[in-house]
């Protein structure tokens, strides 16, 4: 408290002391009564033991004695220095003083007295020391860190305090003085020799040296400079601070004192270099300091050199004022400024090639509702020089934040593997499938041809009548006259009818897209020409009972991942994704992110009820209200399934993919006999989480490697959150909540800081969270942490992300970075642990990897529930974390192989049975657990199971039975000459087994059979078993038997 004291009595001081004191330009203060800084104090890097923080200040004392007094004219930008402890250690020794007194702490400086216990020399004042967190390498805490910053505590002894005249007596100043009174301030230790101040210092990082600086844009101004600013420009409405990309604006509740010392000119003009085929960045703060400023507005006149050459103002962008969003469609926004407020403005110059050299001017102004606009004169050198890539390859241009406005992939053409639509009347053809339209809009017939692995001229029919949307008043539905729908839309990629329906004042309008994957988009909206109140609304898919065998869901709290069941009901708001089918055929009714009207305050329901050879699927809103002549639209997507056939390459996909924070052995890539190479991020190749551009070099090293082996290389980079380090982060940081997304309450470590310790420890793996100390620092407040990783013991590397909102322009971002990677990383394709695209978005990044690599693949770390819109685009799954492989074969089937909607799985979880595996065709990845897979890989060879024809137990002619639901099992058949069966146990026990095996099926005559187990490294021993005889299994066991024909 008695520093608070201080303060505020030091500032009285400050605004009531005389103007008259001279003092050089060097000075940082002007006597003793005055301590405000004057000019700005050294700044640089150093190492240290990160346990003490990320800042101090470095002293020399000159002359041994019992006390000395440092000043430090910090500058800090944090809300409550005063609240933070300070630690003072002997550069000598490494050891703590304790005889210190904080004596003064504000926001402009604070001054410490110490004893220097070594005498003359250096001493470190170490002013953000955090707590030191013993759990901060263990798991919740290594990844969702608390930083906290602990309070000033008294360590000086009683007896040197006395002695130096440093109680809290001492220390408090004297009465307030009266008007015409000189200021007076207490205290021999305004005596005490001086600790010289030699420079502030940040720690050094790993790969930044600056990383952990405040120098230049977060040193703050004093009071009395941001007074003499106003008072330079008392003329104008509000301020522009043009600033070089270099230093990007990271305050907003603060000027900092390189802004502050600008004079007029400096503040009007500003000029550059940059290259031909340059994108050039630049940015401009907007000072709000005489109150609010509505509606920022941004103009540009092109610019003109003196020969007369012309970069047209349509080059210029401003990312504030609007853009593209990630569905191609230009937007604006709605930028305001708070009152003592700034607003960084980010812009972009598009230079063209052909631009000639020369200095080029021009004007940027900026407006404002009511008030005077502003104006800066630019002056941008083209040097006789071009660059390739626009500058994208080198970050700190930040000309990649064009990609932000790109519109990429955004086209209704195809991309591998699905052909073109095509349309024969009523009904469409895509992939497999085959989807007949009824004259009202709604799809009648459904029909798959895609069974596992193949194609068939035969299919099977999905529905056991039309889908129907039923607008149920006093009990009954309305009979709505409808139109025949009409073909309105034909493209490669997808097609559109529409239709329309009318009783009495009740219009119903159909909107129906079937796209390349066999999606189904459906769109119905109702109008009435008076209010009307509605019983429900109701969409109901009627699907054949033999094809209704497996449910899966999402969204539920108890996902439905199972048989289909006799009936269900569940509300709405709780349901996004049901699928129902079998192997070969099904459907799945997906709701969008934004069904409210579906949801209806709670009165919507999702049900499954089992009639008359017919589950019924269904979405109803209750109880509904429409007004005049407001619509009232309601979504769905129907997803035909099998989306795709397995594919054979399958059995090539042999993943290496080294576990998390572990750095891969390339040299031993040989020996893991695999084929993709999987980078995942966490480690110091691919450090960055989800920013892998910084170190693309070292990427494209680790591809040459893999593709001179004959192998594909991926890596792990998707866009739920987005690594501290990229660059871009100020920039997106200045579009408010359009991409990073904000805290709840909108709070960050200041906020967090003020609220009890019980509260930031609520949840160690939710939010918010403070982040790591450099969050805690630099952000500071309304930031949304994510993921954080430390790379080694020592925290030399250490990576900390932010969340991200994937339905945004960072979509645009992310694809067109994506196509840079293919080339300058060697990417062939993403590890990708989570989405938050939406199915728009992700069909371009399906498109941006396959029109660069047709080979690429995509793999997703998750359920096929989770992402049912997304999954076309996937190639292979890998359900981990929320995977239970202790459950049942169906739930085995539906929720982790794959097989019902043609993505082939993997397994992930060391526990996870390899033997149970086999019946579904998955093996572990090499690399991530202790379970090696290559004894396995190499059978996979040695069998040519790439050239088998899988039968596996859910299908009708499984060449083999064995009678026991807790035994299953699949065949893989050489027809004629051999057949491998993958059987795995279920039961808790041991049990015994007979195959039953049909041998006309396979091909081979029962007496020239012979039946035996191969050696299979890691798998199993070789064994001798005799056709007919019992064979035992171990409780939760298996083996792959091989049945093959002698030919005697």
């Amino acid at each position: 408290m008695h520093s608070r004291l201080v303060s505020f009595s030091l500032l009285l001081t400050v605004l009531t002391c005389t103007e008259n004191l001279s003092f050089g330009a060097d000075t940082l203060f002007r006597g003793p009564e005055d301590r405000v800084p004057r000019g700005i104090a050294k700044f640089g890097t150093d190492e240290w033991n990160p346990i003490y923080g990320n800042h101090r200040a470095v002293v020399e004392v000159k002359e041994a004695g019992d006390a000395v007094l440092a000043y430090l004219p910090w500058r800090r930008r944090d809300a409550h220095p005063e609240g933070k402890n300070i630690l003072v250690v002997d550069a000598k020794s490494g050891k703590v003083i304790a005889n210190r007194v904080i004596v003064t702490c504000n926001k402009e400086y604070g001054e410490v007295a110490f004893q220097p216990t070594e005498g003359p020399g250096q001493y470190f004042l170490y002013y953000l020391p955090p707590v030191n967190d013993g759990n901060a390498f263990q798991w919740p805490r290594s990844s969702f860190p608390i930083t906290r910053y602990p309070t000033p505590t008294q360590t000086a002894s009683a007896e040197w305090l006395a002695k130096n005249k440093l109680t809290t007596d001492d220390l408090r100043t004297l009465p307030v003085r009266r008007y015409g009174q000189d200021p007076v301030l207490g205290g021999s230790w305004r005596k005490l020799p001086s600790a010289e101040l030699v420079e502030f210092q940040s720690l050094k990082d790993a790969t930044a040296d600056d990383w952990n600086s405040f120098y230049p844009m977060e040193v703050i101004s004093t009071f009395a400079e941001r007074t003499q600013l106003r008072d330079r420009c008392r003329f104008r409405p509000f301020i522009l601070f043009p600033e070089n990309r270099r230093y990007p604006i990271r305050m907003t509740d603060q000027i900092p004192y390189r802004w502050a010392i600008r004079d007029v000119k400096e503040l009007d003009e500003f000029a550059d270099t940059a290259q031909k085929n340059e994108y050039y960045v630049f940015q401009i703060g907007v000072y709000a300091f005489k109150g609010t400023l509505p509606h920022l507005k941004t103009a540009f006149t092109e610019l003109r050199s003196k020969e007369g050459a012309v970069i047209p103002m349509e080059a210029f962008t401003c990312f504030n004022m609007g853009g593209v969003d990630q569905y191609g469609k230009a937007f604006t926004k709605t930028v305001h400024v708070a009152e003592d407020r700034v607003q960084p403005l980010w812009f972009g110059l598009d230079i063209p090639k052909s631009a000639q050299p020369g200095v080029y001017e021009g004007t940027v102004t900026v407006s404002a509702d009511d008030v005077a606009p502003q104006e800066v004169h630019l002056r941008i050198t083209v040097e006789d020089k071009s660059l390739a890539d626009h500058g994208d390859g080198d970050a700190w241009r930040l000309s990649r934040l064009r990609w932000l406005n790109s519109r990429t992939e955004i086209d209704n053409d195809v991309c591998a593997p699905f052909p073109p639509v095509t349309v024969d009347g009523q009904t469409v053809h895509v992939l497999g499938r085959d989807i007949e339209l009824a004259a009202d809009g709604f799809p009648r017939q459904a029909t798959s041809h895609i069974d596992m692995f193949a194609i068939g001229d035969t299919g099977r029919a999905i529905l056991s009548s039309p889908v129907h949307f039923d607008v149920v008043k006093d009990r009954t539905p309305v009979p709505l006259e409808s139109s025949t729908a009409k073909c309105v839309e034909k493209d490669p990629g997808v097609v559109r009818f529409t239709a329309s329906a009318t009783h009495g004042g009740l219009r119903e309008e159909v909107d129906t897209a079937v796209e390349m994957d066999g999606v189904i988009h459906g769109k119905v909206t109702l109008t009435s020409d008076a209010d009307i109140t509605l019983d429900t609304v109701k969409l109901t898919i009627p699907i054949s009972a033999d094809v209704a065998t497996f449910i899966l869901g999402s969204g539920a709290q108890k996902p439905l991942t199972s048989k289909c069941p006799e009936s269900y009901q569940g509300g709405l708001e709780k349901h996004k994704t049901t699928w129902i089918g079998d192997y070969n055929a099904g459907l799945a009714l997906c709701l969008p992110d934004d069904r409210a009207n579906w949801v209806n305050l709670g009165k919507g329901q999702l049900r499954v009820e089992h009639q008359n050879g017919t589950y019924a699927l269904s979405v109803e809103t209750g109880s509904l209200e429409i007004s005049k002549n407001v619509p009232k639209s309601f979504e769905y997507d129907l997803y035909v399934t099998p989306i795709k056939p397995l594919p054979k390459q399958h059995w090539d996909w042999k993943y290496d993919q080294p576990s998390y924070g572990k750095v891969p052995h390339l040299n031993k890539w040989d020996d893991s006999h695999a084929t993709i190479f999987t980078l995942h991020q966490g480690n110091l190749l691919n450090p960055y989480i989800n920013y892998p551009f910084l170190n693309a070099p070292q990427l494209r090293q680790v591809a040459d490697k893999i593709h001179g082996a004959g192998g594909l290389f991926k890596a792990y980079y998707t866009i739920r959150e987005l690594s501290n380090r990229a660059p871009e982060l100020w920039a997106l940081r200045s579009l408010g909540d359009e991409i990073l997304s904000p805290s709840p309450e909108h709070i960050g470590y200041e906020e967090m800081s003020q609220l009890p310790l019980e509260y930031q420890f609520k949840a160690l793996t939710e939010h918010p969270l403070t982040g790591q100390s450099w969050m805690c620092e630099h952000l500071v407040s309304d930031y949304h942490t994510r993921w954080h990783s430390l790379m080694d013991s020592k925290r030399q590397y250490q990576d900390g992300s932010v969340q991200i909102s994937g339905a945004s322009r960072w979509s645009n971002f992310y694809i067109e970075g994506l196509k840079w990677l293919e080339v300058n990383a060697g990417l062939d394709g993403l590890y990708l642990d989570g989405i938050t695209f939406d199915r728009a978005s992700f069909l371009r990044v399906r498109k941006a990897l396959v029109r660069t690599k047709p080979n690429a693949l995509i793999d997703y770390h998750g359920s096929p529930a989770e992402v049912m819109p997304q999954l076309s685009c996937i190639d292979s799954l890998w359900f981990g974390e929320g995977a239970d492989y202790s459950r049942d074969p169906d739930y085995w089937f539906v929720a982790i192989s794959g097989i019902p909607f043609g993505v082939p799985g993997e397994l992930l979880q060391s526990h996870a049975s390899v033997s149970k595996g086999m019946v579904y065709g998955l093996s572990h990845r090499y690399g991530w657990t202790p379970a090696d897979p290559r004894g396995l890989w190499g059978w996979w060879d040695s069998f040519k199971i790439k050239d088998a024809e899988m039968l596996g137990y859910w299908t009708p002619n499984c060449p083999v039975k064995i009678g026991n639901p807790a035994i299953r099992v699949t065949a893989y058949v050489h027809h004629g000459k051999q057949a491998a069966f993958a059987i795995a146990s279920w039961s808790k026990e041991e049990t015994h087994i007979s195959p039953e095996i049909d041998f006309a099926a396979l091909g081979i005559d029962p007496a020239k059979a012979k039946l035996h187990a191969p050696e299979i490294p890691g798998f199993q021993k070789a064994a001798q078993f005799e056709v007919g005889k019992p064979i035992t299994l171990p409780p939760d066991g298996g083996l792959i038997l091989i049945l093959e024909s002698t030919g005697q």
